[in-house]
């Protein structure tokens, strides 16, 4: 992918004039939440109505009480295949450690990884505490 300018949002209460005011600044590119698998085709409408595309997809933070869990996997598999379906290649999110072991958590990372990388899709994790907060730390989760 080329290097691309891309809004995340910002506008909050406003979010309702953010397609229409993008591409009045400008901006084509989105990263937008990965909708659900039955609003693909509605989202990549209400995107190409307004010359706007989605160049990243954001599946559900993983919070520590569900990092590891059937539910957390399943959230990330419906993303990615919801990517494949948009045609978009990098999935962003977060995951926090909590308390659970490190050694679940780098394996349900591994596995996902996984997943991601069958499907073309690049997995880009948040810079948050306590598995990505500085770069030995990041050497160790990578």
């Amino acid at each position: 992918m080329k290097n691309v300018l891309a809004c995340c949002g910002g506008y909050d209460r406003y979010g309702n004039i953010m397609y229409d005011h993008l591409p009045t600044i400008v901006v084509h590119h989105l990263q937008i939440g990965a909708p659900p698998s039955s609003e693909v085709v509605e989202v990549q409408e209400q995107l190409s109505q307004h010359d706007l595309e989605a160049v990243v997809l954001t599946a559900k933070y993983q919070e520590e009480e569900i990092v590891g869990t059937a539910e957390a996997t399943t959230d990330w598999i419906n993303a990615f295949d919801v990517l494949v379906r948009m045609g978009v290649s990098l999935v962003h999110s977060s995951v926090r450690e909590g308390s659970n072991p490190k050694s679940l958590v780098y394996n349900w990372l591994a596995k996902m990884g996984d997943e991601a990388a069958s499907r073309s899709i690049t997995l880009a994790i948040e810079t948050h505490p306590n598995l990505l907060h500085n770069g030995d730390v990041c050497l160790e989760t990578m």
